[in-house]
């Protein structure tokens, strides 16, 4: 059951940015690195970082429920560095950044990294998770 499971939620699909266009994949085809387009409702592929949103200011809801049981919204934040980008999908293909954080762990409260963009460092927090 536990392997049907798994095959199901990877069979999912999702949009990533290649060559400055957003191009269908399987979720099982995401890769270290690469910037997904997440839509209003959708489920969330993997633990990414929130560079851009097409919400004022950068913000971003998500539910967490199928993580912690808790329904009510989390406010998301991208950094003041990047809510720039937005929908530019030019920028964002050429959205060259290097990430520096701890290693996984099953703390879903605590996330502590720095984002290495631009020769600037810009400390990463629960905030910018997804």
């Amino acid at each position: 059951a536990r392997y049907r499971s798994d095959k199901q939620i990877n069979n999912r699909r999702t949009e990533i940015l290649i060559n400055k266009q957003l191009i269908d994949k399987y979720w099982r085809e995401i890769q270290v690195g690469d910037i997904i387009r997440i839509h209003n409702n959708d489920f969330i592929p993997a633990d990414m970082i929130l560079i851009s949103s097409s919400e004022p200011n950068g913000l971003c809801l998500i539910e967490t429920t199928d993580l912690d049981g808790e329904s009510n919204l989390k406010h998301r934040q991208t950094l003041k560095e990047t809510v720039y980008l937005q929908d530019n999908l030019t920028e964002l293909s050429n959205f060259n950044a290097e990430i520096e954080c701890e290693q996984p762990n099953n703390n879903l409260l605590r996330f502590e990294g720095n984002l290495i963009w631009n020769t600037q460092t810009n400390a990463l927090g629960n905030d910018n998770i997804l």
